[in-house]
């Protein structure tokens, strides 16, 4: 999280612990201060003894689905063909899932990550969660190490396709949706660098009948801006 971020929860009354590691390490700082304080945590991963809140989070998202559903029916009338999902921990993406397959939907569900942080990538390739190395990247929000133990059985079986764009990708989608007046920041322009990414490589072919829902998890902020190779 950058510091212009951590200001604006400053702002909120927020007190603001950084911790000088990677998420999963922020996890377990959150966690011991939780255990020690007594306290309340609220969070959207999930490991063995610490699953229910997380599971109410994921419950929670089925507000927006059902905001997208008035808004495709009012619209278009169809389903979706495709929905693009941001991956941080996962709760996220498994909403996605469990939405668009409980009633035998045949939305497919895609999933992206950043390349900095690709767990959910990483854990399909060995059908089993595996953590990896977190680096830098503009998507402060998908840079994270390990997916969440609740989402796994949902995620290694409901998705069709995992893609992994780079800052470069994603900022570049970010000025285009500004353009075009979507207040997107970089995890909410990953989506669409990731449509880009399967249409460039033949993954998906052309269908003028198709319906694609890109799901923008940020706002615009203020970030480095990353350089052009």
């Amino acid at each position: 999280m950058d510091e212009a971020t951590r200001a604006k929860l400053r702002d909120e009354g927020a007190i603001v612990n950084a911790v000088n590691g990677s998420y999963d390490d922020s996890i377990a700082a959150a966690m011991k201060e939780s255990e020690s304080s007594k306290s309340m945590l609220v969070m959207d991963t999930s490991w063995e003894g610490f699953e229910r809140m997380p599971k109410w989070v994921v419950e929670g998202y089925a507000t927006m689905h059902a905001e997208v559903d008035r808004q495709l029916e009012e619209t278009c009338g169809k389903r979706p063909t495709l929905c693009i999902a941001s991956v941080g921990v996962g709760s996220w993406a498994q909403s996605v899932v469990n939405h668009y397959t409980e009633d035998g939907s045949s939305t497919k569900i895609v999933t992206v990550e950043s390349e900095a942080a690709p767990c959910l990538m990483e854990s399909l390739h060995n059908k089993k969660i595996v953590s990896v190395e977190t680096g830098s990247t503009i998507m402060d929000g998908m840079n994270c190490g390990t997916v969440s133990t609740n989402t796994w059985p949902t995620l290694s079986t409901g998705v069709y396709a995992s893609v992994v764009v780079n800052d470069l990708e994603s900022h570049r989608d970010v000025l285009y949706l500004n353009n075009h007046g979507v207040n997107a920041g970089p995890c909410g322009a990953a989506p669409l660098a990731a449509l880009r990414k399967l249409h460039k490589r033949g993954v998906l072919l052309p269908d003028p009948e198709a319906v694609v829902v890109l799901f923008s998890t940020e706002g615009y902020r203020d970030y480095v801006v990353p350089a052009s190779t």
